[in-house]
């Protein structure tokens, strides 16, 4: 079983990890459909990296200490699949914490999801009006396609 490497995860690898999601992550708030909140909706907080190349992200997940391993569709204008490495609220709490000062472009969707994350409980994905707010920043900051 992988442990968090929180206390031995270096200023270098946290520059290389906010790197790497800068380039080729996501930071993002995702809302889930659940019956167990009277809203009909949480907000699950979610760090992505997506890469073609398996075992460099087998590195990654070892350098982290966890993370959710899934294999999705084949890539953009090839037939490779795509690996994705999927990073939830426990590890973000921690994680994000240090990536911030190291990331550039990402760096605003993380201080969202950091807000979230200090709006609800330990352990759950949560609502909080706020969340709300933070919800449809992150949609716009995460907007892709033409110019806007």
């Amino acid at each position: 079983m992988l442990m968090p490497l929180k206390s031995r995860l270096s200023q270098t690898d946290a520059a290389y990890l906010a790197g790497l999601i800068d380039g080729d992550g996501h930071i993002g708030l995702h809302l889930r459909r659940t019956n167990h909140s009277r809203l009909g909706y949480t907000f699950q907080p979610r760090v992505e990296i997506a890469s073609v190349n398996e075992e460099f992200l087998r590195t990654i997940r070892r350098l982290i200490g966890t993370g959710c391993w899934k294999t999705r569709n084949r890539g953009f204008k090839s037939h490779r699949p795509v690996f994705h490495l999927t990073i939830t609220a426990g590890t973000i709490r921690w994680m994000l914490p240090l990536l911030v000062p190291h990331l550039r472009l990402k760096r605003e969707q993380a201080l969202c999801v950091l807000e979230h994350l200090t709006l609800v409980k330990k352990g759950r994905h949560g609502h909080n009006p706020r969340s709300e707010e933070l919800y449809k920043r992150m949609k716009l900051l995460n907007l892709r396609g033409r110019d806007l």
